[in-house]
């Protein structure tokens, strides 16, 4: 009896334990508020066939949105209430022309990064559509999947057929000299914005698709797996979290630094929309969806 007594009280003591650790890990994390969401739609929507090319960015200090028209070729340019400044582009390889861009970032300037799976160079732009200059940060990689930047800090992935031909790697850019890590992954990348020190990555192997946190020296500090098609998942950080944009089943999920699920953000589900990417910008979210429509949420720290 006293031998039973005591395996209940080790099963009591050791759900209360887990219950505590699960309170304790999810006691402080981002909440979107749900009233007075503002909306706005970019004016097109997103090719279901280009599903590589949902790519949306933006940028707090330039004031501006950009997501990218597949069917048209055209990046479109908007300040943060929507309202569209500029767009530009045709298909093509020459600059101010695009073929497959999948990937976008925005430096504090204003001017725009554009990562296309075609192009060997990555080629920036103003806000008006005029080339600033082109970068290459490796003479062997025939095009690029993904670009993000923070400060002086820019950080890009190759395009999956030059991964699988000896170039894979993420290639950091940095004070005037380009590094490479990671060398068996490609994929969405991401830098963490206060310090710009660590980079989180979506990482391509054959038949695994994972999520890495890694330091610029590439040392890993976290990963786990992740089975939802890549092609439509994008990544993005918000102080101390990482939202994760799964398209496939219509979430933005939170992880932290430990690479630890946090919870559901925005459930697509609810609101009958395809999430393609959660743009953080100062204390609010824009959430951009296949149908054109963007959600502007105010995030809150719940606890």
């Amino acid at each position: 009896m006293r031998g039973g007594n005591m395996y209940k009280r080790y099963f009591m003591v050791t759900a209360i334990a887990i219950m505590l650790s699960t309170i304790t890990c999810y006691a402080s994390r981002p909440i979107l508020q749900t009233g007075g969401v503002q909306k706005f739609n970019l004016g097109f929507s997103y090719d279901k066939i280009s599903a590589s090319s949902w790519v949306a960015s933006g940028s707090a200090a330039a004031g501006i949105i950009v997501a990218y028209d597949a069917s048209k070729h055209k990046v479109n340019v908007y300040d943060l209430v929507g309202k569209k400044i500029s767009k530009f582009g045709e298909t093509g390889m020459l600059p101010g022309q695009f073929i497959a861009p999948t990937g976008i970032s925005i430096d504090d300037k204003g001017n725009i990064y554009i990562a296309d799976q075609r192009i060997p160079r990555i080629r920036v732009y103003n806000s008006k559509g005029q080339m600033v200059k082109e970068l290459a940060p490796s003479n062997e990689v025939l095009g690029w999947q993904d670009i993000a930047i923070v400060n002086n800090i820019i950080v890009v992935t190759p395009d999956i057929y030059s991964a699988m031909n000896n170039n894979a790697g993420v290639y950091v850019m940095e004070n005037n000299t380009v590094h490479r890590m990671c060398t068996s992954c490609t994929g969405k990348v991401a830098i963490e914005g206060a310090s710009g020190n660590v980079v989180m990555l979506r990482q391509y192997k054959v038949n695994d698709t994972t999520m890495s946190i890694m330091l610029r020296s590439g040392r890993q500090l976290g990963r786990f797996d992740y089975s939802n098609n890549w092609i439509r998942s994008d990544i993005s950080t918000y102080k101390q979290w990482i939202f994760v944009t799964n398209a496939g089943q219509k979430l933005v999920e939170i992880y932290d630094q430990n690479a630890q699920y946090q919870g559901v953000l925005y459930d697509g589900r609810v609101t009958g929309q395809i999430p393609i990417a959660a743009i953080p910008i100062n204390d609010k979210l824009y959430i951009v969806h296949h149908s054109g429509d963007v959600y502007i949420y105010s995030i809150k720290i719940d606890g």
